[in-house]
């Protein structure tokens, strides 16, 4: 009886660790909407950013250190336009800094590569940028579509706020 629950143990563990992270496709209407109902502030960025990608952690972990891991904050520089009251992209804004709060989920980190296209919900707040860009964060749009751009513009201008993918 005992190698048979030694076994069972040891197959739930790999089975475990063999898993991918799973993350919901994030939506920008939803996000959108999130945002704008918010307490804290938050600016629409289009646009690249860099940073220094040797500063984030690799992408998984072998093994993962008792408590996680959880990787400093990593500087990066935005160029592009933001989200006016015109209801419009509209800059350009060069050489903007902005912090990425990156993390591991279990044995899945953060990784991005650099420069990067991106629509980006950015928090504001005594007088940082901070961008959520840990595992499965939705506020975070890689090389957005125009349909993307287009769903935050009619959000802003209150007209239909739906599904952009």
């Amino acid at each position: 009886m005992k190698p048979l629950a030694l076994a069972a143990a040891t197959l739930s563990l790999t089975a475990t660790s063999a898993q991918a992270l799973t993350c919901l496709a994030p939506d920008v209407a939803t996000t959108y909407q999130e945002v704008a109902a918010a307490e804290e502030q938050y600016m629409v960025l289009e646009g690249t950013l860099t940073f220094d990608a040797d500063l984030m952690p690799p992408s998984t972990l072998s093994t993962v250190p008792e408590g996680g891991l959880h990787p400093d904050p990593v500087p990066a520089i935005f160029h592009g336009s933001h989200l006016a009251a015109d209801n419009a992209f509209s800059g350009p804004l060069e050489g903007t800094p902005v912090t990425l709060e990156i993390d591991c989920a279990a044995a899945f980190c953060t990784s991005l590569a650099s420069p990067m296209d991106v629509l980006a919900f950015v928090e504001v707040g005594d007088g940082t940028m901070r961008l959520d860009a840990r595992p499965c964060s939705d506020k975070i749009f890689i090389n957005p579509s125009d349909e993307m751009l287009q769903t935050v513009l009619d959000c802003r201008a209150g007209e239909s706020c739906g599904e952009a993918g």
